[in-house]
């Protein structure tokens, strides 16, 4: 399985209640896992995953959209 690093743009957050009305971008996340899964529009990432004894079996998941991917890297065993 391939292993990534998955730089996107997510949905930023304020606090909770009134604000005043100031810049408020996108935040960038920096993701890395194993590839699961890829569609034409979303790749699905997960941290960790069994080796040998039921490799079907995945631990913190997660689906990017390929609309918010700024940048992807292949990461290599050394």
């Amino acid at each position: 399985m391939i292993a990534e690093m998955i730089k996107w743009v997510d949905i930023a957050s304020g606090e909770v209640g009134w604000q005043e009305n100031k810049d408020f971008p996108p935040q960038p996340i920096l993701s890395v896992g194993f590839v699961v899964t890829e569609t034409p529009t979303y790749i699905v990432l997960c941290q960790s995953m069994y080796d040998e004894v039921n490799p079907d079996y995945y631990d913190n998941m997660i689906s990017i959209p390929r609309g918010v991917i700024v940048n992807r890297k292949q990461l290599v065993e050394k």
